[in-house]
């Protein structure tokens, strides 16, 4: 996963425990992390902030916006990729690495 090493990833989780595992699975492959926070409206602000390489979207968020909804936001507003994750753990989900992988190498 070379080809993280080096990117900023904003992380966007409602969930702590699903938050630290995100961000230690990143960290162990060389990323550095913005955040981690829960609501939509907070990640829009950091990604104005400090602009992130992509985003990690993991669960669902607290707050009104989905996802989804968010990665979009995101994408339209500051250019930024998201990888939208089912259960915000990354490190078990070998397709959601490989999504945020790709996404890193589309940039």
């Amino acid at each position: 996963m070379r080809e993280l090493e080096g990117s900023t990833v904003l992380v966007v989780c409602n969930d702590e425990a699903q938050s630290t595992r995100i961000i230690d699975s990143l960290q162990e492959l060389g990323c550095g992390v913005v955040g981690p926070t829960s609501r939509a409206s907070s990640a829009l602000v950091l990604a104005a902030q400090t602009p992130p390489t992509v985003a990690v979207v993991a669960g669902p968020l607290a707050g009104r916006r989905s996802p989804g909804e968010l990665a979009r936001e995101l994408e339209a507003t500051w250019g930024v990729p998201s990888c939208v994750v089912g259960d915000g753990d990354p490190e078990t989900h070998p397709a959601a690495l490989d999504a945020l992988r790709r996404t890193v190498a589309a940039v």
